[in-house]
């Protein structure tokens, strides 16, 4: 064999190892691309399956597949949204001819649950939800009808609240008055009065919580935000609530780190209420004699999170996830012992949202209840061990 030979049978042996590389590397590519093919299917025929209205767009937001419930929802056919920008899809005109209004789905960009109101009028929650891969999820709801039912409850209980506090503040004017003369009421008449009195006082304290519940649903102006002590804020609850808490016997505690404050900013009139209401409800529904726990974590420097904990009957797991409905109560109507509407741990989700934050229960039947809130930081220094101190 001659030098030509030889390198002509090197030269095919490379080739033939090219072709071989490449023809690997096309059949990994193939293989790559039925697997993500399969993916894609498969996600599609999720959306196309959801009842809800579902739509799924890639890392440029351009829409790659919408089902037939978002479309009646939106008003357009899944021609006209196939490829179409999420801010195009989404974009709300004044009118019905004037398109020149600009989107408002950057909420919806950044994974933010979002309302708006779609062409037929319809209003339409959207739920985002940000895949591994980068692309958009995003369910769509039709929300109208729970909101006229929201709208019609928030306006009901406002005109319900003032109608009743005017006629109860002149009827617990004139009880007070009453009650100054001593020395000409005396007897039965005496004790009516103050029957009166403490009735009124009760049903105006009832109005006062129903006020409260509808204007913080209402909440839609900013809050006057100021810097606040966290540990010195629980600490004027507690003061605040230490006659309930002695005739109760249950003892109150403050467990956190007095080296290393925490900070809050908000406004401190609705943090107080939170804070106020959870604890409470571990006074009212701790054991007798007991104790209520309140402590102070630092998770990271954006957030703070409070554990208010009670010694008590706890809550049946299976009511869990009521117990911050409005006017729920775990006790029957009939035979329970404790008095109010149910409002208190409503009222303090309301607060917690206001400020970005969260509340949620953990509890065992018999054993106890902890209350969990999480609320972002203004401020956060370090945090080094744990002290208890007795409020």
């Amino acid at each position: 064999m001659g030098y030509g030979d030889i390198d002509s049978a090197v030269s095919r042996s490379q080739f033939l190892k090219y072709a071989e590389d490449l023809a690997a590397i096309y059949g990994l590519e193939r293989q790559r691309r039925a697997e993500l093919k399969k993916a894609y299917q498969g996600l599609s025929d999720l959306v196309h399956a959801m009842g809800d209205g579902a739509f799924i767009a890639n890392t440029e937001r351009k829409i790659m597949e919408i089902n037939q419930s978002a479309c009646s929802l939106l008003g357009k056919t899944r021609a006209e949204t196939i490829s179409q920008h999420v801010s195009e899809l989404l974009r709300q005109p004044t009118t019905e001819r004037d398109y020149s209004v600009p989107p408002v789905p950057q909420p919806v960009l950044r994974g933010e649950v979002q309302t708006i109101t779609g062409a037929s009028g319809k209003i339409i929650r959207l739920i985002p939800t940000m895949m591994e891969n980068g692309w958009l999820l995003c369910l769509l709801r039709d929300v109208t009808e729970e909101t006229r039912i929201m709208n019609l409850k928030q306006d009901f209980l406002g005109l319900l609240s003032h109608e009743l506090r005017t006629p109860l503040t002149g009827i617990l004017g004139f009880t007070e008055l009453l009650m100054t003369r001593k020395e000409t009421i005396t007897g039965d008449d005496a004790e009516a009065i103050l029957n009166i009195h403490e009735s009124g006082m009760r049903m105006f304290k009832i109005v006062d919580e129903l006020l409260r519940f509808a204007m913080l649903q209402n909440e839609r102006h900013e809050m006057q935000q100021e810097p606040m002590q966290l540990s010195l804020l629980i600490h004027s609850i507690f003061e605040q609530m230490a006659r309930q808490a002695q005739e109760k016997g249950v003892s109150l505690y403050l467990d956190h780190d007095l080296y290393s404050p925490i900070i809050l900013r908000g406004n401190s009139a609705m943090l107080r209420e939170l804070f106020k209401n959870v604890i409470h409800n571990a006074i009212i529904f701790g054991k007798q004699d007991g104790n209520v726990v309140v402590r102070i974590l630092s998770t990271s420097p954006t957030e703070v999170v409070i554990e208010v904990e009670d010694d008590g009957i706890g809550i049946p797991q299976n009511m869990l996830h009521k117990v911050f409905d409005s006017f729920f109560q775990v006790e029957d109507t009939m035979s329970r012992k404790h008095q109010g509407l149910g409002l208190g741990l409503s009222i303090a989700q309301l607060i917690a949202r206001i400020h970005g934050g969260t509340i949620s229960l953990n509890s065992e039947l018999d054993h106890g209840t902890t209350c969990t809130i999480t609320l972002s930081l203004s401020h956060c220094t370090p945090q080094s061990s744990s002290k208890e101190v007795n409020a």
